[in-house]
């Protein structure tokens, strides 16, 4: 009877163990769908921009050039449009509500057409949080060989206390035929 009880329960954790287990692996990838949905509308937000203007080369002098403070963040992306400079940056937060690095985008806002506006108003906006920029992979722009098509790739980093860290990267094929 002992044995029995002692197998028993034994089984009983070993169920409750995979269970747990399965909760984990599941909450994991329920963020990463939501930051991979989060990846994907910035990467529609830098598409659109490419469309209004072309690519700033990294040894320009206008590289980096921004109508807004950049309070220590690197510019990783340049785009001259006809209302201005779009700069992308990635640094500290500008404000404790954000988690790690920060991706930015220094630029003309939309207008409710949903066209670059062209007063001489730029805002700075936080986009993501948690991007990792070691390697200067947060946000890049990689050419594929093809002309005029690159590669946008974006990678975050995610910490959980329980789920330990990762990154999600999302890419997209892109025309930058106008941009080079």
């Amino acid at each position: 009877m002992i044995i029995s009880l002692s197998l028993g329960g034994l089984v009983v954790l070993a169920i409750a163990h995979s269970i747990v287990d399965d909760l984990t692996n599941s909450s994991k990838v329920l963020k990463s769908f939501q930051v991979t949905s989060s990846q994907k509308l910035v990467l529609d937000l830098v598409e659109s921009d490419l469309s209004y203007g072309a690519l700033i080369d990294y040894s320009s002098p206008e590289f980096g050039q921004s109508g807004c403070p950049l309070t220590g963040r690197k510019p990783i992306l340049s785009i001259q449009a006809e209302s201005g400079v779009i700069t992308y940056t990635v640094g500290s937060a500008p404000s404790k509500i954000w988690n790690g690095d920060v991706l930015m985008r220094c630029g003309p806002a939309y207008g409710l057409d949903g066209r670059l506006s062209h007063s001489n108003q730029f805002q700075n906006r936080v986009l993501l949080d948690n991007v990792s920029c070691e390697s200067g992979e947060c946000l890049r722009l990689e050419p594929t060989g093809l002309d005029g098509i690159s590669k946008i790739i974006l990678t975050q980093d995610l910490f959980s206390g329980s789920h330990g860290s990762w990154a999600v990267k999302t890419d997209r094929y892109v025309d930058t035929a106008l941009a080079l």
